[in-house]
């Protein structure tokens, strides 16, 4: 089995059994949390002023207390969340994955909880991408953002010599197995190429320091999944193994 490359940040984890080749870092990105969202509904009973008491018996003022109008409930629209988001694109997707149990994608690798939030941060990325960095696509720090860590990506890294596999990982892509949502082989695969594109990212910057606030893992993303579409219908030599197959609703 390949030498795992472990991030831990804060009490979470991104790991690998899936090893970037020949690249060093410190660590990945990660997202800050948004504070939870605190409730400002209080139930106010028995209340009835001097003149009220003039008119009903105790009795009646006991039984009968005035009720208080509740709150209306905070604004999750869509488009609501996008402006409370106040153009910060780690905030929107925190605010969706509150939001939306189908865009809360986490797990758990060696005790420790994952955050991947895939979905959630491809829809910052396309919304960016979409209005061109405007309006509703204009994100102070998009480059928070991680790639969107599912199956394709890492099919291609691996095809690029990023990363390498381990034997019996390659024996069950090969062989098209199934590798269930939230085992080991899965989080790692999706882990370690949060950070391989993390120091593709990093290496261009070295490299050409022009591309600092410019390059970002969102483009990477983009470019590394629609290279792995043209290798799939054969253009440029194809890929080296099958992408790993996982029923999820987190893709």
């Amino acid at each position: 089995m390949a030498d795992s490359l472990n991030d831990t940040h804060d009490g979470e984890i991104l790991g690998g059994i899936a090893r970037p080749a020949d690249l060093e870092g410190p660590g990945a990105t990660q997202l800050g949390e948004v504070p939870e969202h605190q409730s400002a509904l209080e139930t106010h009973t028995h209340l009835a002023s001097e003149s009220e008491s003039e008119h009903v018996s105790q009795e009646q003022a006991h039984l009968s207390p005035i009720k208080t109008k509740p709150s209306p409930p905070p604004d999750s629209s869509i488009v609501g969340l996008i402006e409370q988001a106040d153009h910060s694109a780690g905030k929107l997707v925190n605010l969706l994955a509150q939001h939306f149990p189908c865009f809360r994608d986490e797990t758990r690798f060696d005790g420790r909880k994952v955050h991947f939030l895939k979905r959630a941060q491809i829809f910052v990325a396309d919304l960016w991408a979409a209005f061109n960095g405007t309006g509703y696509g204009a994100f102070d720090n998009i480059e928070c953002l991680t790639m969107f860590a599912d199956y394709r990506v890492p099919q291609m890294l691996h095809t690029l010599g990023v990363l390498s596999y381990s034997p019996p990982l390659l024996y069950r892509l090969r062989d098209q197995k199934e590798i269930p949502s939230g085992h080991s082989w899965e989080v790692q695969l999706r882990g370690c190429s949060i950070w391989a594109v993390e120091l593709i990212r990093r290496e261009i910057v070295r490299q050409h320091p022009e591309a600092e606030g410019v390059v970002n893992a969102v483009l990477i993303d983009f470019f590394l999944y629609d290279l792995a579409k043209e290798r799939e219908r054969g253009v440029g030599g194809g890929l080296e193994v099958p992408h790993h197959r996982t029923r999820s609703i987190w893709y």
